[in-house]
């Protein structure tokens, strides 16, 4: 797959719990929950991400065939390839089982489109991520380096800044295991994703 950009649609409800903001550091702590994310969005001037071909999906896109646009030119052959096989098999009745189905880690960036709670726990040095389903863990260490080296894991090396009102997080070492959306499109371990999250609605919504 080639590099693009994309944006979740989706926002994250009100958390349960979480601390006061202040004005340096902005604070996700809390409990957070989203309906189901079933596509990207484009970034506006950049290519498109894989849509459905029924594109755009209902919110109940859990009851029906999911079928990526193969022919997506951000897709290189052997990709492309790959999301036409899952697209068969789902119109055969065969879907192929999503990570999350078979209790396997989710990866980054498909990790956002799981229906289920997640936690921000923030600290000085890190900010760890958890996901209800499975019981997905993430590490984001703050203010450091990436390795030269990183070992390959499912949710690879993240490291993260904040950027005035936003928490970035760059993520690389993943290995190839994951899918990168809900259409099973694979990606190589050369994967680099950036996540930018932001609090809006006077901090009880997250982007």
């Amino acid at each position: 797959m080639r590099a693009y950009a994309i944006a979740v649609s989706a926002l994250l409800a009100a958390p349960v719990a979480g601390a006061a903001q202040t004005s340096a550091t902005p604070d996700f702590t809390g409990f957070w929950q989203h309906t189901p994310i079933a596509e990207y969005e484009a970034v506006p001037g950049e290519p498109g991400p894989v849509w459905d071909l029924k594109h755009p999906l209902s919110p109940t896109y859990l009851q029906v065939a999911l079928a990526g646009n193969a022919n997506n030119p951000i897709l290189l052959p052997q990709t492309a390839a790959e999301v036409k096989r899952r697209a068969d098999e789902a119109n055969a009745g065969r879907p192929v089982p999503s990570p999350q189905e078979v209790c396997e880690p989710s990866g980054v960036p498909n990790a956002i489109t799981l229906p289920a709670p997640v936690i921000f726990l923030q600290q000085p040095d890190k900010v760890t991520i958890v996901y209800q389903r499975d019981h997905q863990v993430r590490h984001v260490w703050l203010n450091a380096r990436h390795s030269a080296n990183p070992k390959r894991s499912w949710y690879g090396e993240s490291v993260g800044r904040y950027d005035g009102d936003a928490l970035v997080i760059d993520t690389t070492g993943m290995n190839a295991k994951t899918p990168v959306d809900i259409f099973g499109t694979p990606h190589s371990e050369a994967l680099h994703v950036i996540e930018r999250y932001r609090l809006i609605g006077e901090g009880k919504q997250l982007e």
